[in-house]
Order: structure tokens, then sequence, then C-alpha cells
């Protein structure tokens, strides 16, 4: 007599590949969130320079920086040098546009985008790559990305 093998898993074999599949997952969780927040910053270096690019093309036809505005807001003037849809308001952070007066006996104005969140992860992040060649000051969940010489930002 021929003994039929019946087909499927046992249940010792499914509870083995549901322990793999759990420690993979608690091993790929944390990185998850990490390549997220790395996006995420960079999302807001990209914001900082989308701002610069629009600054800088409003001064040149102008001849002058766009009027200061409240946090969240973007400057009217510059609204048509932005891509469409674009805001200061997101998910995770505020940008703000800022114009400081003249300082050390120069006659430009400092113009500075600040970025504000209270993810003190995105605060690491966005100061990392900040200090790749953004010249920036950091004052508790804030950091300000100086504007002033333009050209010379990357």
């Amino acid at each position: 007599m021929t003994r039929r093998r019946r087909a499927g898993f046992s249940y010792v074999e499914l509870l083995v590949v549901l322990t793999i599949m759990g420690i993979l997952v608690r091993i790929a969780l944390p990185r998850l969130s990490y390549i997220r927040k790395q996006a995420q910053s960079r999302a807001v270096i990209a914001d900082v320079r989308v701002v610069r690019d629009a600054v800088i093309n409003y001064q040149q036809d102008r001849g002058a920086f766009p009027g200061e505005t409240a946090a969240g807001q973007v400057p009217g003037g510059l609204v048509n040098y932005l891509p469409n849809g674009f805001t200061f308001l997101r998910e995770m952070y505020t940008v703000d546009y800022e114009l400081w007066p003249p300082a050390g006996g120069t006659t430009t104005p400092v113009v500075a985008v600040s970025i504000d969140t209270n993810d003190p992860d995105l605060v690491t992040e966005v100061r990392k790559l900040g200090a790749t060649g953004l010249p920036h000051i950091i004052s508790g969940t804030r950091t300000t990305f100086l504007l002033q010489g333009l050209n010379n930002i990357s």
C-alpha cells in the first residue's frame, strides 16, 4: 500500500517562514525610517534651492528683492517665479522667506530662507545636507539658509 503525501506546508514550516519574515521586517523598519528622513531632508534642500532660484530671477528682472512676508506665506511677487502649486507650508516643515537689512557696511540686504520643523530627526538630516554647501544658521528647530552672495551657493 502506498501512502499519498498531502500537498501543502506543515505548521512547523509555516512558523519558521513567518519567524524569518518577522526578523527581516524588524531589521528593515529602522532603515526604512532613516531613508524616509533622508528623502524628506533632500526635499527641504530642494525647496530652499527652488526659492533661491526664484529670488535670483526676481532680483534680475526687477533690480530688487521681494518683500518679506510671514512664515509659511509666499511673497506676492515671487509667486510667478516659483513652480505652479509651490507652497511654503509643507506637511513636515514651514518655509519662511526673510529679507534682512544690509549689515556690516554693505548695501545689499541679506536674503535668507528658514526651515522650521518639530521633527528632530528631520532637523538633523537637513543640517547634515545643508553643511554640504549651503551656509546656514542654527537656532533650535529652525535652520536659516543664507542666500546672500546668491551666485556662490551651489
